[in-house]
This record gives structure tokens, sequence and C-alpha cells, in this order.
């Protein structure tokens, strides 16, 4: 999550009532704590003789995953 800091909760409630008007109600708290960081794949490496001729950046020949 971009801009977030982990963890973090969010609390639930529930409530059910039935025909005669009783109620109860329940909370459930969902913590996410993000403990995987991303792998990243980048692309070969080279060697170049001259420094015009380092390639341009291509974001795309590098890829992340979960």
């Amino acid at each position: 999550m971009p801009n977030s800091t982990c963890p973090t909760t969010t609390p639930r409630t529930y409530q059910a009532e039935d025909a005669c008007g009783n109620t109860d109600r329940c909370t459930q708290t969902i913590t996410v704590d993000d403990k995987l960081k991303p792998a990243v794949s980048c692309f070969f490496n080279s060697t170049v003789s001259c420094t015009n001729q380092v390639p341009a950046v291509n974001v795309s020949s590098v890829t992340a995953q979960r």
C-alpha cells in the first residue's frame, strides 16, 4: 500500500436483530501486517566500451513480484 504504514488495523462491527427486537453485536478486528518484501529482477548486466554506449533506462525490463 503506497504511503501507508504497517501494521494497520480495521475494526468491523456486526449486529443481528431477531423478530422480537433482541440484538447482539460483535466486533471483528482485521490486522494487515505486511512483512513480505517484493522480489525485484533486473535486466541482464551489460559491459560497454564508452559511456555514450550505456543503454537508456528501460523500466519495462525490471519486474517485481510478491
